[in-house]
């Protein structure tokens, strides 16, 4: 999935739960960061996407990084709302026809959750299609409503 949905899906989340603007940018840093991973591919191969930092150990390692860049608000916290936002990410990308390493390092196979119901990438695109434009639907409902938490800088916060 695009990483504006993965932004939107986790912004209209926090929205909805009326979460502090300060956690609202570790969830939103969080929607993103497994795709940390793009850049690395160039290095180490094309197959590198989807595979450790879409894992359950690689989520819990950059749940870590999270709560140590935030760590004066507390770790805790920043390391809670970083695995849930983190967590958001292979799920939502888990209704595309990529597969993912979830369970690297012990495996490395690739897993596709939604095979079981086509075999045909037509579906996967459909089913794509659907969850975005719901995620865009409840934005901009949100936003007409102004029920979305207003974003700003992160640097604008005393973290």
């Amino acid at each position: 999935m695009d990483w504006i949905s993965h932004f939107l899906f986790v912004w209209i989340c926090c929205s909805l739960l009326k979460v502090d603007k300060k956690i609202l940018t570790v969830a939103l840093m969080g929607s993103i960061f497994p795709d940390v991973d793009i850049p690395l591919s160039l290095v180490f191969g094309r197959g590198f996407h989807r595979g450790p930092t879409h894992s359950i150990v690689g989520i819990l390692i950059l749940a870590v990084v999270l709560g140590l860049i935030f760590y004066k608000k507390s770790f805790k916290s920043s390391f809670n709302i970083g695995l849930l936002a983190l967590s958001t990410h292979p799920l939502l990308d888990s209704i595309l026809p990529w597969p993912i390493e979830w369970f690297w390092p012990f495996s490395n196979e690739k897993i596709v959750i939604l095979t079981m119901f086509s075999s045909k990438h037509y579906f996967f695109f459909y089913i794509y299609l659907i969850a975005v434009g719901i995620i865009l639907a409840l934005t901009y409902l949100l936003w007409k409503k102004k029920k979305l938490i207003p974003i700003e800088p992160w640097f604008v916060y005393k973290i």
